[in-house]
């Protein structure tokens, strides 16, 4: 699995190949690199994961789950992991600006776009 963005900050284009133990950033400085070390950690975060599960329960995209035997029958399929990563995308494209600390008006993220494919 990939993540891809585009228009972060000085990077107009790049991608992190999610399925790799280990990513190496290379560049001059003000490349993007901190950027899209910070994207990456945000990613894998326990507190931000769950914070995008309360934006999830709170915007009503998912039914809540009150019994554990409910979460246990749970297909994962490849369309709901789709679905859920697409949402993801989107709550990390606002949740941004409190990951890098920074105005959430910032010339950095004004435009920028995360998929995962």
């Amino acid at each position: 699995m990939k993540l891809i963005v585009e228009n972060f900050g000085p990077i107009k284009r790049g991608e992190i190949d999610l399925n790799k133990k280990f990513n190496l950033f290379v560049g001059y400085n003000n490349s993007g690199k901190s950027y899209m070390a910070q994207l990456l950690w945000a990613v894998g975060n326990e507190e931000i994961v769950g914070e995008f599960l309360s934006y999830l329960q709170f915007k009503n995209r998912i039914n809540k789950i009150s019994r554990v035997k409910e979460i246990e029958n749970l297909k994962i399929t490849e369309k709901l992991l789709n679905k859920l990563l697409n949402e993801f995308a989107i709550f990390l494209e606002d949740y941004l600006s409190i990951v890098l600390n920074i105005n959430n008006k910032h010339q950095s993220i004004n435009n920028i776009s995360i998929k995962f494919d």
